[in-house]
């Protein structure tokens, strides 16, 4: 076979190859996350908060409209491990860190969320290496309070940040590392009104998508580029993302 024609087979099989890949949608995507208030959580209706609105946006500017009650909303622990074993799996609201760096195709950052270590004043009157340090299991936190240099026999696990809240008002722990805003909501549920506080700043990271390796490249591009348009301000300076941001952070 002359070298002309290999040359045009090899091309014609690449261009195949990607046009059979393209026809992946968003809407055959399994779309995972946790009850993460006000960025995502679960609703009679489906899954809804900022990151979903975030995704809705997207996926019906490229007519590919992602239905909010097909989105699995689960424990993280759980969301985790499905992601990494289903090669069509999209995880969020997902922090990026060097050790999950190659476990996805990042789209993002969406969102600023500040991972804090939340409390009462009077744990502060205690020495920091004494603190029984609820978290999340698999949760970002984790990586963050051991990094900050605290003990992991101070860590006390749970599967799910209700748990780790009703601890909390129970004083089973001190205090809790989560993000910021979907600790204070998970403790403002709860009765009395404790003077919960911020004691520590862990980290102030971002909120991303992280699709399969094994999803198409250029899907996640595209979706990429959709997200950028959203952060685009107008002739005002008003991005899109400014009012979805302000919709469900304006009240902390």
């Amino acid at each position: 076979m002359k070298a002309g024609t290999l040359t045009f087979l090899s091309t014609l099989l690449s261009v195949l190859c990607a046009l059979t890949a393209q026809a992946q949608t968003l809407t055959e995507l399994r779309w995972l996350t946790e009850d993460f208030p006000p960025y995502n959580y679960a609703t009679e209706a489906g899954a809804d908060g900022l990151m979903v609105d975030v995704l809705q946006t997207i996926s019906e500017s490229m007519q590919q409209p992602v239905n909010p009650a097909d989105i699995q909303v689960l424990p993280w622990t759980r969301a985790v491990h499905t992601a990494q074993n289903d090669g069509h799996s999209v995880l969020f609201s997902l922090a990026r860190t060097d050790d999950r760096e190659a476990q996805y195709q990042w789209a993002g950052p969406v969102v600023p969320i500040r991972i804090v270590m939340m409390g009462l004043p009077e744990a502060q009157q205690r020495p920091p290496e004494s603190w029984r340090i609820g978290v999340v299991r698999d949760d970002v936190a984790v990586r963050l309070v051991t990094a900050a240099g605290y003990q992991p026999e101070q860590l006390v696990y749970s599967a799910y940040p209700a748990s780790v809240a009703r601890m909390l008002l129970a004083g089973r722990v001190d205090v809790w590392a989560y993000g910021e805003l979907p600790a204070q909501q998970r403790l403002d549920a709860l009765p009395g009104q404790e003077d919960w506080q911020v004691l520590e700043v862990l980290s102030s990271t971002q909120a991303y998508f992280g699709f399969h390796p094994d999803v198409d490249p250029m899907l996640v591009e595209q979706f990429r580029n959709n997200l950028n348009q959203l952060t685009e301000p107008d002739a005002q300076g008003r991005a899109p993302m400014d009012a979805l941001i302000e919709r469900y952070t304006r009240s902390y």
